[in-house]
């Protein structure tokens, strides 16, 4: 729900930045929750208000310094969202593992399998938000750390295009880089979500997170926009359905 307001704080606070205050838990989540127009809200409780007036305080010296403004009211959206995806706690979460990672964007291009990322990935926040989804409101058992599930989707849709990217770039420049110590989808369990679910009910059985990449990849080409003569499998199970006559393909068209 809230991926372009993610993307908005990602284009003003660059890794160079983060990196710059990786020592300070302080002045990590300021500048996180601070872009991210968090630390804006009515008074609470004093033990709440202290925290987030040090986090205030940190983040107007720092938005002075590197020239940055927080986002407008409602940018980030909280309605309809479970807890555990509130943005207060996952900008938390993205500030520890700045603060844990010696250089976290160069660790997550390195990591060669979901291991190595899941030991990379888990971190605990600081104390406050060991106990908080976001201000005020604290829950009765200490909150973990992100799932298998999470760290999967975090390979499947940051790691391994990160690094075919940074390949490819590389192979222009005429640099080696060593193949056998990326990430491949083809070693991820596939992904389970309701439009692979639609295929596997109709026999196509994904074996790893190569072959769920691909029926994401056909259902958002073809499926959505209704367009299944143009794509094989459709045109098998309208066939299968028995539908009678169906416009040629593209292959067809081609060799007509």
């Amino acid at each position: 729900m809230n991926n372009d307001a993610f993307e908005q704080i990602a284009r003003q606070l660059p890794p160079s930045i983060l990196l710059k205050h990786k020592t300070s838990p302080l002045a990590l989540e300021a500048l996180l929750l601070g872009v991210g127009g968090l630390l804006e809200s009515a008074p609470i409780s004093p033990e709440v208000d202290q925290y987030r007036e040090r986090l205030k305080e940190e983040f107007t010296f720092l938005s002075h310094k590197y020239h940055l403004s927080p986002l407008s009211p409602g940018t980030i959206r909280m309605l309809r969202l479970r807890p555990s995806a509130f943005p207060h706690r996952r900008l938390a979460y993205l500030a520890a593992l700045y603060y844990r990672s010696d250089n976290l964007p160069g660790e997550l291009l390195r990591t060669s399998s979901l291991a190595h990322l899941e030991q990379l990935l888990t971190v605990t926040p600081t104390d406050y938000w060991q106990r908080h989804y976001h201000w005020g409101s604290e829950t009765d058992a200490q909150l973990g750390t992100i799932g298998r599930a999470t760290v999967e989707s975090i390979a499947i849709n940051v790691v391994i295009p990160l690094q075919y990217y940074l390949t490819q770039e590389r192979d222009l420049l005429g640099l080696s880089l060593a193949k056998d110590s990326l990430m491949s989808a083809h070693d991820l369990p596939a992904e389970r979500n309701s439009v692979v679910k639609r295929f596997v009910n109709e026999g196509l059985r994904p074996r790893s997170a190569y072959d769920s990449q691909a029926l994401l990849q056909l259902y958002g080409s073809y499926c959505e926009p209704r367009r299944c003569w143009l794509c094989p499998v459709g045109r098998t199970l309208l066939q299968s359905y028995g539908a009678m006559s169906l416009p040629p393909s593209i292959g067809e068209q081609q060799d007509q």
